[in-house]
């Protein structure tokens, strides 16, 4: 007879295949959006719904780690923008 704590076991590994197998299906869109890639909506759902073909899981993949990321770029700091810790600076030169 088999006790509570098999069945517990079997349930559990059982759980954590399943939890397995869809992060590494979906591992190419968690690249993409890891990395901001500008086609993470389009990488997604070519993951979702050819990712089982293999062929387009590994085009995913190497797409998501194409260097079509978004740069963040920084706003050039304007002379009417200084703060209040810069305008002492100026005054002390």
């Amino acid at each position: 007879m088999e006790s509570f704590f098999d069945y517990f076991l079997a349930y559990a590994m059982g759980l954590m295949y399943i939890v397995f197998s869809i992060l590494c299906y979906l591992f190419p869109s968690a690249v993409a959006y890891g990395r901001k890639h500008n086609n993470f909506k389009a990488i997604f759902a070519l993951n979702v719904l050819l990712g089982w073909s293999g062929i387009a899981w590994v085009v995913a993949l190497v797409w998501s780690l194409t260097d079509n990321i978004s740069k963040e770029i920084k706003p050039e700091k304007k002379e009417s923008e200084d703060s209040p810790l810069d305008l002492e600076e100026k005054k002390a030169e």
